[in-house]
């Protein structure tokens, strides 16, 4: 599996890769980073280059096609799923990044439950 965050598979972009990375390497060593929506990794592998000690949480419907060694605690679920499955992880995250449920609704009303003192992007 490809772990270059520069050209691992996915759909990010050359600059969305290089802010995923700088994002985390913001972050405390231990920090907590939850990704939902990780299909094929691509931002797991960015985060964990700008990170490689942080506590990353991937959460996802079918987790099969991401690298299941970075390290990644793994939840699965759907959008519906979603504060249910991060809230043990939410309150104290430092960068939530949602690549999921590509819905203004469904991306507002997570916001909403989101008590994450950092970074909350889409």
């Amino acid at each position: 599996m490809n772990h270059d965050y520069r050209t691992a598979k996915g759909w990010l972009r050359p600059e969305e890769r290089e802010y995923l990375r700088h994002v985390a390497g913001q972050t405390t060593r231990e920090g907590i980073i939850i990704n939902i929506g990780t299909e094929y990794g691509a931002s797991l592998v960015c985060l964990r280059a700008g990170n490689p000690t942080a506590n990353i949480v991937g959460i996802d419907l079918d987790n099969s096609k991401a690298p299941h060694d970075l390290g990644v605690f793994w939840a699965k679920g759907d959008s519906g799923d979603y504060y249910h499955i991060a809230k043990q992880w939410i309150v104290s995250a430092h960068v939530v990044f949602i690549d999921g449920d590509h819905t203004y609704e469904g991306v507002s009303i997570k916001k909403r439950l989101s008590n994450a003192e950092g970074l909350f992007f889409v």
